[in-house]
């Protein structure tokens, strides 16, 4: 899959806004989600075993940073058309998911029983971005039980998995991607700003096997 075309498909707007280096083969040191937010889990680092346009690396860390540092190693890659495919974990779950797994279309961070997260609403703009992103990557998404995976940042939106199960799970990148698009345009509202009307959105949206997305606004 190109990352161009998912690009375009979730809105090709704005700039990308990314982090932190890793080397072929080899894990990421010290590398520490750089989670803001209130989860209802421990954060665990997104880790990738594959290759990203034929160049086989193991990294850890959050999916833009796992791309800058594609940039600074390999001068001819092209973030906005690469391929990542994951060699060791298989999804659990046919990225072609019915919508009926998906309990609803998801919860508002401004709904009362939302409200006690602390969690604040987000460029819809950068929502699209970190779904992209997030999409570009075949195969699974590997959590473990009880714990959430920060995924990827563009700009101030955060995507993060939180697994409710006693077992691992990997569901399809590209499903849970779907996850945020959906929480994008559920919950969008118009904000005020010194430029004009902004739309953002905020949300957790969870599915019937035991896990949930979370899209929230990042400092």
């Amino acid at each position: 899959m190109q990352f161009v075309s998912t690009l375009l498909g979730f809105l090709g707007f704005a700039a990308l806004a990314l982090g932190l280096p890793a080397t072929d083969n080899s894990e990421t040191a010290g590398a520490d989600p750089a989670v803001t937010v209130k989860l209802p889990y421990p954060v665990e680092p997104f880790t990738f075993n594959g290759t990203i346009d034929g160049h086989e690396v193991y990294l850890v860390g959050s999916i833009d940073e796992q791309l800058e540092h594609m940039e600074k190693t390999y001068p001819d890659f092209d973030r906005n058309n690469f391929q990542a495919v994951r060699a060791d974990i298989p999804e659990t779950k046919h990225e072609t998911r019915s919508v009926n797994n998906k309990v609803g279309m998801g919860q508002c961070c401004d709904e009362p029983q939302m409200q006690s997260h602390g969690w604040n609403y987000v460029s819809s703009v950068d929502i699209s971005f970190a779904a992209a992103q997030l999409a570009g990557y075949e195969g699974g998404c590997p959590v473990q039980p009880h714990r959430c995976v920060f995924f990827t940042r563009s700009g101030r939106a955060g995507i993060h998995l939180c697994n409710d199960n006693t077992y691992f799970i990997s569901p399809s990148c590209k499903y849970l991607s779907s996850y945020a698009v959906d929480i994008r345009d559920h919950c969008g509202k118009g904000f005020a700003t010194s430029n004009g009307l902004e739309a953002r959105s905020c949300g957790q949206q969870f599915d019937t096997d035991g896990y949930n997305v979370v899209v929230v606004y990042e400092i």
